[in-house]
């Protein structure tokens, strides 16, 4: 397992450096300008989720699959591997993100208790939406060839990300810098949506991982 895990990072790292760069430049900005900067995160948390697609095309050109199970391992361990990497990518892009910003934002003299309040329940949203478009499109990946990886990411990744920061820029014209002088309705959205969201994730999540297991032992890798 953990040498799966290695293998996928080490892939990730090596053809998506200029993208991590990208990645902590906004998470910078985000600092800079920190009221707008929870719009910034979600569309970088999703383009860095998507980075797990890319490990699919990587074992796909090289046969990976068939060569990995002539090791100790299983084909639910290399299912395994992707989700835990998935969780791993996006419960670790969250953290850092929101450190950098921070941390920015104190050098610059830009922090807000509030705005940073904001930005943490944004990024507890975000975290578990992501997590479920990723669970699906793991499973869509086990389920077809990579060749298709491509549209997956963007009817997955690409199409909600825009999305989002669209949603974003609108909603942050209308918000103030207190979650309590949301009109009362909106606000019990959002909460409800704060509980909701780490359920469905999490049933989705199961249940891709379970399909996947199931679509994988019957793969023919030879």
């Amino acid at each position: 397992m953990k040498g799966l895990l290695l293998k996928d990072f080490y892939t990730i790292w090596k053809g998506g450096r200029i993208f991590l760069i990208l990645y902590v430049f906004m998470a910078a900005v985000s600092g800079v300008n920190i009221q707008n900067g929870w719009s910034y995160m979600g569309f970088w948390m999703v383009m860095m989720d998507s980075q797990t697609s890319s490990t699919f095309s990587y074992d796909h050109s090289c046969n990976w699959n068939r060569f990995a199970l002539t090791m100790p391992v299983t084909r639910k361990d290399v299912v395994r591997s992707k989700f835990l990497l998935q969780l791993l990518i996006v419960c670790g892009s969250t953290l850092a993100y929101l450190v950098l910003a921070a941390l920015v934002s104190l050098v610059l003299r830009t922090f807000e208790v509030k705005a940073f309040c904001n930005m943490l329940f944004a990024a507890w949203l975000v975290l578990w939406v992501v997590l479920f478009m990723g669970s699906v499109s793991t499973l869509l990946l086990f389920r077809f060839p990579p060749e298709y990886a491509r549209l997956i990411s963007i009817l997955i990744y690409v199409i909600p990300a825009c999305a989002f920061m669209g949603a974003g820029s609108v909603f942050m014209r209308e918000m103030t810098d207190d979650l309590t002088a949301l009109p009362a309705e909106f606000s019990a959205m959002l909460l409800s949506a704060a509980i909701a969201m780490p359920v469905l994730s999490l049933v989705v999540s199961g249940l891709c991982y379970v399909f996947s297991c199931r679509i994988f032992q019957k793969k023919d890798l030879a």
